[in-house]
C-alpha cells in the first residue's frame, strides 16, 4: 500500500527538474508521500530483515534527492538483499546532479562497492551501478574506469549468464554504443566510450548467443 502511494505521488511529481515542478504537483506529491511514511513508520526493515522494506524506504527519501540518508538506505538495502543489481541501479540514478548528487561522488561510489563485494561477485557492482545510466547521462561514461568496467562486465555475465541477464546486458550496451550528447563528429572520449561498448557487445554476442548463431 505505501509503495503504492508513492507511485501515485511520483507520478504527480514527473521526472522533470526541481524547479519545473508546480506547487500544485508538490501538494499531490507530499499527500502520498505522508501517507506512505505513515505506513512504513510501523516497520523495521533490519528487525524483520526484509529486502521490500529496505527497498520502500529507500523510495520514500528519494523524493528528496540524493542525501546521507538516502545513502544510508541504499546500504540497508543491499545488506538484506546484497545480490540485487536493482539496488545499485536504483540508487545511482537517485545520485545524479539533477537529483543533487555528483557524477564525481556516482564513480567514486561505483568503485567502493565494486572492492567491497569483490570476494562475492568480482568486480560487477562497477558495472551494475553505472550501466542504468546511459539513457540519460551517456557522457558519465567518458569519466569512468574503461579497465575496471569491462572486467566488471566479464565478471557479471560470467555469474549471471541467465537469458533475461544477457538480454538486458545486450540492450544496455546498444544503447551506449549509439549514445551521444552532441551532432556532428564524436569527440575521443565518446569515440573511446563507443568502441568499449561495441567490443562487449560483441562478447555478449560470441560468449553467450553462440546457439543461436550457429
Amino acid at each position: 500500500t505505501a509503495m503504492r502511494h508513492m507511485q501515485v505521488g511520483w507520478a504527480f511529481r514527473g521526472c522533470g527538474y526541481v524547479h519545473e515542478i508546480t506547487d500544485k504537483q508538490w501538494k499531490k506529491v507530499g499527500e502520498h508521500y505522508a501517507r506512505a511514511a505513515e505506513i512504513l513508520s510501523a516497520f523495521d526493515a533490519r528487525a524483520l530483515r526484509s529486502p521490500s522494506l529496505a527497498m520502500a524506504t529507500h523510495k520514500l527519501l528519494a523524493i528528496e534527492g540524493a542525501s546521507s540518508k538516502l545513502d544510508a538506505a541504499f546500504e540497508l538495502w543491499r545488506d538484506l538483499d546484497p545480490m540485487s543489481g536493482t539496488a545499485f541501479a536504483t540508487h545511482a540514478l537517485h545520485c545524479l546532479p539533477r537529483w543533487g548528487g555528483s557524477y564525481e561522488k556516482l564513480l567514486v561510489d561505483a568503485r567502493r562497492f565494486a572492492g567491497e563485494t569483490a570476494e562475492r561477485w568480482g568486480m560487477r557492482a562497477y558495472a551494475h551501478y553505472l550501466i542504468q545510466l546511459s539513457d540519460c547521462v551517456p557522457e558519465i561514461f567518458e569519466h569512468m574506469d574503461d579497465e575496471l568496467f569491462e572486467v566488471a562486465v566479464h565478471d557479471l555475465l560470467q555469474r549471471r549468464p541467465e537469458p533475461f541477464v544477457i538480454n538486458f546486458w545486450l540492450r544496455e550496451l546498444n544503447v551506449l554504443a549509439s549514445a551521444t550528447k552532441l551532432q556532428g563528429e564524436d569527440s575521443p572520449a565518446e569515440a573511446r566510450v563507443r568502441a568499449l561498448a561495441k567490443r562487449l557487445r560483441s562478447h555478449v554476442i560470441r560468449s553467450h548467443l553462440a546457439a543461436i548463431l550457429t
